[in-house]
C-alpha cells in the first residue's frame, strides 16, 4: 500500500516510531551499567577493529584512542571517526559510505567531505562540502558502524544546498507525514533505517583514485566538536567481487 495511509494506521506508524525510539533509547550504552559488566558493546566494537589484521595502522590507532577515552570514566564530548569506507555490498544496488563512530554523548549530526583533485598539470584543487545527515537520526550507540547510500561524483556533480536547508530545517514530524503519504512509503519501510534513508537528500562522493583524488572525511557533533579527518578507503571493487 502506497501513497496513502488511513487514520488508524497513520496512529499506528507513529507508536511503532515512537516504541522503537524508545527501545533504542533504553538499550543505548551506559558506562558503569550492571549490562556492561558481562558484554560491554563498546569494547566489542572496537576491539574487533583492532584484532583484524585487514585494518590499516591509521584505522587501529583510531580504534585504540576511542577505546582508551572510553575506559577513562570521563564522557568525552568529541567525536571520533574510526574509519570510513566506499562498498557496494552484494545483492545491494547502492554504494555505501559506511563509518565507524565513537561518540560518548551520541549528538554525532553530520559528516564532511573533503576532496583534493590534481589535474595533469600537476595543480591542485579542493571541494567541501558538510553533509548533516543524522539531525533526524536516531541516538547513536557510543561505539557502531553507521552508512549512508552515496551518489558518485563523476561529472563535478555538488551538493544541493537548498535541498539539505529544507531537510534541516523539516522537523521529524513533518518529515513523517510527508513520507507516508509519499510513493515511497510501504508498512515495510517503516524501518527506521530505510525510513531515514529515503527522506535523505543525495551524498555525493568521489571514488579515491592514485594521484589524482583523494578523499577525506569527519563527523562533527551538535556543539560543534569535531573528529580528526580520515582518509576515506575504497573497496567497492573488493566487496563487489565477493
Amino acid at each position: 500500500m502506497k501513497g496513502h495511509i488511513s487514520s488508524n494506521k497513520y496512529v499506528l506508524v507513529r507508536m511503532v516510531l515512537f516504541m522503537t525510539f524508545l527501545l533504542l533509547t533504553v538499550s543505548a550504552c551506559r558506562k558503569n551499567s550492571s549490562e556492561s559488566k558481562d558484554f560491554d558493546p563498546v569494547v566489542y566494537v572496537l576491539g574487533r577493529i583492532i584484532k583484524n589484521p585487514e585494518n590499516p595502522v591509521d584505522v587501529k590507532k583510531h580504534a585504540e584512542l576511542a577505546m582508551s577515552k572510553w575506559q577513562n570514566d570521563v564522557v568525552d564530548c568529541k567525536p571520533i571517526l574510526v574509519n570510513a569506507v566506499l562498498g557496494k555490498p552484494q545483492k545491494i544496488d547502492k554504494v555505501l559510505l559506511a563509518f565507524t563512530i565513537f561518540d560518548e554523548d551520541r549528538d554525532t549530526i553530520g559528516f564532511v567531505i573533503k576532496e583534493e583533485y590534481v589535474d595533469s598539470n600537476g595543480v591542485k584543487t579542493t571541494l567541501e562540502e558538510d553533509y548533516p545527515a543524522y539531525v533526524h537520526c536516531l541516538p547513536f550507540e557510543v561505539a557502531d558502524a553507521h552508512w549512508v547510500a552515496i551518489q558518485i561524483r563523476d561529472k563535478h556533480q555538488q551538493k544541493d544546498g537548498q535541498l539539505w536547508s529544507k531537510y534541516v530545517n523539516t522537523d521529524f514530524e513533518q518529515l513523517v507525514n510527508k513520507y507516508i503519504r509519499s510513493d515511497d512509503f510501504s508498512i515495510e519501510s517503516l524501518y527506521p533505517g530505510k525510513f531515514w534513508e529515503d527522506t535523505l537528500p543525495p551524498v555525493w562522493v568521489s571514488v579515491p583514485k592514485a594521484n589524482k583524488v583523494d578523499v577525506w572525511v569527519y563527523v562533527y557533533d551538535k556543539a560543534g566538536n569535531k573528529s580528526e579527518d580520515v582518509k576515506l578507503l575504497d573497496s567497492t571493487r573488493r566487496t563487489g567481487e565477493n
